[in-house]
């Protein structure tokens, strides 16, 4: 069961975020702050507030908060993720690991 840190987390999740096609973005965005929801055609024309809005929420974010992200952000990916405070490290379960790339 691999063990990451917060700051590993952070890195990967952020990695994601910027590798996104539009409608991922967008999706993603519109889902965390849905009092500033954006368009299709807003994230089309120019991607990176958008982006940049969630690395700053991500890079700011409590462990507890990153553990929820990951849903959001690995969606595909996410079944059993964790925070253990013991050995201050996010777990998830191997048939669910993310690469790192």
């Amino acid at each position: 069961m691999p063990v990451i840190s917060k700051e590993q987390a952070v890195e990967r999740m952020i990695r994601q975020v910027e590798r996104y096609d539009p409608a991922e973005l967008l999706e993603v965005h519109n889902e965390l702050f849905r009092n500033e929801k954006r368009t299709e055609a807003e994230v089309r024309q120019n991607p990176t507030p958008l982006i940049n809005r969630l690395v700053d929420f991500i890079s700011g974010s409590e462990i507890g908060d990153l553990v929820f992200l990951w849903g959001f952000i690995f969606p595909a990916r996410y079944r059993n993720i964790w925070y253990e405070e013991e050995e201050d490290g996010i777990h998830y379960d191997e048939v669910d690991r993310v690469s790192a790339e």
